[in-house]
């Protein structure tokens, strides 16, 4: 054995080192023998050790399912059973390319959800993803790839937070000797520039068509807006221009009014609309409002 390989203990094949990779993440630097050789062994061998949670017998309460019977060999997990470990382990992994996304998730989440306590993460096993859509196939040297697992806070240690890593793995020949990992986004499939291209053709041209109102305007008493530059909810003291998302919701009942109007104080600081704490739609939409330089939703 060389100094720049190892042989897996499984298969008896020489696989390459990557210095850019920890003793625990070598795996990754040959994902054909990550997705196939090293799962099907541990399972083959004892199930228990590995990172193998059957989709029809993983659940959150580890009580089965309706429809399968658990396996004898294979013992039905929970989010619970995955192997944890906090920030600090992967902070004393600095060069490891895998360590630093994980790092770098927990202190996002750290921040979206203001939580102090050092959290900890479980992966489960990778998937490599082969869309047949256009817009999401990767270069041969490229392989897209999920990594889901759990976010485990100290402070609530029986209540994991599921969570997918999507990965761009970047490898020098077809799904061999690692490159780069970064997180993963699908390509835009909408045109910013375009739709401010239509947005202001349609102000400058089409004012008979559709912007000469065809009964008087006046703002509703008591609108209230949210300001997508400063993340609050104002009360324009006059009219101003906005963007309505279109979407229905059932008539607020009267503890429910009262529940917004006790809020809205609290709302009406700046940054107090954090995206973490909002419906995805409502965040998005905020977002959307942003980036096309409109200010009110």
């Amino acid at each position: 054995m060389s100094s720049n390989s190892d042989l897996c203990e499984h298969c008896d094949k020489h696989f390459e080192l990557n210095p850019d990779l920890c003793d625990s993440c070598q795996p990754w630097n040959n994902l054909t023998h990550l997705l196939q050789c090293i799962r099907l062994e541990k399972l083959r061998n004892d199930p228990s050790q590995d990172l193998w949670l059957d989709p029809y017998l993983f659940c959150l309460t580890g009580s089965g399912t309706r429809h399968f019977q658990p396996n004898k060999n294979r013992p039905i997990h929970t989010l619970l059973d995955l192997p944890y470990k906090d920030i600090s382990h992967y902070q004393s992994r600095q060069h490891c390319m895998l360590c630093r996304v994980v790092r770098e998730l927990l202190q996002q989440y750290s921040q979206q959800t203001n939580t102090t306590s050092s959290l900890k993460f479980g992966p489960w096993r990778p998937f490599a993803l082969d869309h047949a859509d256009t817009a999401c196939k990767a270069s041969p040297t490229t392989a897209v790839c999920l990594l889901p697992g759990a976010i485990l806070d100290p402070s609530t240690p029986s209540v994991p937070e599921p969570i997918v890593l999507k990965l761009s793995l970047s490898y020098r020949t077809t799904r061999f000797s690692l490159e780069s990992i970064t997180p993963w986004e699908p390509p835009s499939l909408l045109s910013l520039p375009s739709l401010n291209t239509w947005l202001t053709s349609c102000t400058a041209h089409h004012q008979t068509q559709c912007n000469t109102y065809t009964v008087p305007m006046a703002q509703p008493p008591g609108l209230r807006l949210i300001d997508t530059f400063t993340n609050c909810i104002v009360s324009p003291p006059s009219p101003v221009p906005y963007i309505a998302l279109s979407y229905c919701w059932p008539p607020p009942t009267v503890p429910t009014t009262q529940l917004l109007l006790s809020t809205l104080p609290s709302l009406s600081l700046p940054n107090s609309l954090s995206p973490a704490n909002l419906p995805p739609v409502i965040a998005d939409a905020i977002a959307l409002c942003r980036s096309l330089n409109h200010q009110h939703l």
